[in-house]
């Protein structure tokens, strides 16, 4: 069952993050059912200095080794070392520079020091407004398992269940919304259609990849 507590929103996220108003019901509906995503998958906002991490998923724990507390907040440039390509690197730059979606694949490293191979998706994520708010990262760890064939197939359907932009309120209610958040937390309502429609693309999408995966 999708977790769309204020509760459970809160312990997903990075401590020190109050997402923005006008978006956090859109976040919320994300990373409630990206917990239950069969691929490591995190959550910046462009809009802070660094372009952070505000959410990993279990997923990204268990391919890197790294908990949220070792996680949040930073950028993602953590999980390279010595030996990731250098285009693959000026790659992810210009996607999220230009807020284009990309996939590159690119030389990690797990917080042990070991090296694996990543297969890394990013859709970055505009607003109704056309303003970059979110980039969402998908990774899939390439190795013996996991041909290229299958790869790019897997790739092509995690990209087109991921959301593609946030529609904002208009401009009066989102007024309304920035003052009321000023005065007191915000005390949002998370069951609402978005949470619905992003859930019932995964569970296609679950469907779908399992004969890629077995």
């Amino acid at each position: 069952m999708i977790d769309t507590s204020r509760e459970g929103f809160a312990t997903r996220l990075w401590q020190k993050y109050r997402p923005p108003p006008d978006v956090e019901d859109w976040l919320c509906g994300l990373t409630a059912v990206a917990e239950d995503f069969p691929f490591s998958l995190c959550v910046t906002d462009t809009l802070l200095p660094g372009n952070p991490l505000v959410y990993i998923n279990e997923k990204f724990t268990e391919m890197t080794g790294y908990s949220q507390q070792d996680a949040l907040g930073r950028n993602c440039r953590f999980l390279q070392g010595p030996h990731s390509e250098n285009g693959a690197i000026e790659a992810i730059k210009i996607s999220i520079q230009e807020a284009k979606i990309s996939a590159v694949r690119i030389t990690n490293y797990r917080k042990s020091g070991e090296r694996f191979l990543n297969l890394l998706a990013l859709r970055p994520i505009k607003d109704s407004d056309g303003e970059l708010r979110f980039c969402v990262g998908v990774h899939i760890e390439l190795d013996e398992s996991l041909d290229c064939e299958k790869s790019l197939k897997l790739l092509a359907i995690v990209m087109d269940a991921l959301p593609t932009s946030i529609e904002l309120a208009d401009p009066v209610e989102r007024e309304k919304k920035r003052k009321a958040a000023s005065l007191a937390p915000p005390k949002p309502s998370f069951m609402g259609g978005g949470v619905a429609k992003t859930g019932a693309k995964m569970n296609s999408l679950f469907s779908s990849i399992k004969p890629l995966t077995a």
